[in-house]
């Protein structure tokens, strides 16, 4: 009886080394001919083996609940609003940012650059979720290092530019960074 009650306990305790003996495939043929005969501890594992975080971030999102869209949205208003002020003010935005008075060139180049972004919150709204998610976290993580990174290293900027600019893109992509995970 005690040498049973052992077998026993080593196929149910470890059937990755009773598997790799060819021990466990008897029990195996036992279970699937038999319903009535449940391993508890195999139903343990199993549950164990799966992560309950997968299941929750799968029905809420990403990190701390942001989503896709989350992220998206946080696109469309700070690009949206810094896209109006470049079309509509773009010599207010350059002076409230950077210690230069704005010629022609520099509105112009401004207007253009805000009709660009806004064209491109056009697009992302067309695109489904996923793949306009994509491309908004490209484009934030590229407009994060060609605009304040790159402004607040190399160029005379405000006050204004220091607190502002790098918050704003700065949220955007730490909210894509939590949805993306």
């Amino acid at each position: 009886m005690k040498l049973f009650s052992l077998i026993t306990t080593l196929l149910v305790c470890a059937p990755a080394s009773s598997a790799k003996f060819g021990v466990i495939k008897p029990l195996q043929k036992l279970k699937a001919n038999s319903p009535a005969v449940r391993d508890p501890f195999v139903e343990e594992r199993q549950s164990l083996a799966q992560p309950q975080s997968n299941a929750l971030l799968s029905i809420r999102g990403g990190a701390l609940g942001v989503t896709q869209d989350n992220a998206l949205t946080g696109t469309f208003v700070v690009a949206g609003l810094y896209g109006l002020q470049f079309l509509l003010a773009p010599a207010f935005l350059i002076s409230q940012n950077f210690k230069v008075s704005p010629d022609k060139y520099h509105t112009f180049l401004a207007r253009f650059s805000g009709a660009t972004m806004l064209l491109l919150l056009y697009s992302l709204k067309q695109m489904d979720t996923s793949t306009a998610f994509g491309v908004s976290f490209l484009w934030n993580s590229v407009v994060a290092v060609l605009g304040p990174i790159y402004a607040e290293m190399f160029l005379e900027t405000t006050p204004m530019h220091t607190v502002t600019a790098p918050i704003f893109v700065g949220g955007v992509l730490l909210l894509h960074a939590l949805a993306a995970m």
